[in-house]
């Protein structure tokens, strides 16, 4: 069955290469980003070079096992190296990037110029529902010899809002830059060694890859070639 798959497989492949070959162009991209807030503006930019391109988008953390008929699908996701890792997916970097916090105008740390894992080991943090981030940010904690403290997990959109409030968020420092949603806030870069966050493109290692896709990864490395996290 292995072989037969694989085999099936390939002339699929073959006819997605012929299709290609064709065409000047394949007209559908399929992307699962981590955080679609964050690179709403950059799909944007692109599509805007190639108006013939349909795009599909949906966050990462629902697209399932890669063995299901959903993942199946995708083209291409954006994604942290350090949060997504799978031997059937190749990836190429497109920066790289550093950790920081969010606090509030007001908070007791909000003079601070640079901070490390150990100077918030008593604070309340408002947290991602379950995504890799936030898995990536527990862990952060954990090898820093803590476990965050919070009552609240919520979605992208949410937590700045009540962070304003109450808490601190931990976030990179692309995030800080490009999310509107986080103004009002003071950022603070981690300076540990481990609060490094990476962000790359992947697609499937052992699926044709359409001229469409590969123009989208040379697209956004091109993209962020100048982007430095200070």
């Amino acid at each position: 069955l292995l072989h037969v798959e694989k085999a099936l497989a390939e002339l699929n492949f073959g006819k997605q290469k012929l299709r290609d070959m064709m065409s000047s162009i394949n007209d559908s991209l399929y992307i699962a980003t981590t955080n679609p807030y964050v690179w709403q503006n950059s799909i944007h930019s692109f599509s805007i070079k190639h108006p013939e391109v349909t795009f599909k988008t949906i966050p990462l953390e629902t697209m399932g096992d890669v063995t299901t008929d959903v993942s199946a699908k995708i083209d291409l996701i954006i994604a942290s190296p350090e949060g997504f890792s799978n031997p059937a997916w190749d990836y190429r970097v497109i920066f790289h990037d550093r950790v920081a916090v969010a606090v509030p105008p007001g908070h007791h740390l909000a003079n601070r110029r640079t901070l490390c894992l150990k100077d918030i080991k008593d604070e309340w943090f408002v947290n991602l529902a379950e995504t890799p981030f936030s898995r990536f940010t527990y862990n952060l904690c954990l090898s820093a010899g803590f476990t965050p403290k919070s009552h609240v997990s919520c979605d992208y959109t949410l937590r700045p809002r009540i962070a304003k409030n109450e808490n601190l968020a931990i976030l990179t420092t692309f995030h800080c830059k490009t999310l509107d949603i986080f103004n009002d806030m003071i950022f603070i870069p981690l300076t540990d060694e481990a609060a490094f966050r990476n962000q790359a493109v992947f697609w499937p290692k052992y699926r044709y890859r359409s001229k469409i896709a590969q123009s989208f990864i040379d697209f956004m490395v091109n993209l962020y070639k100048d982007y430095r996290p200070e």
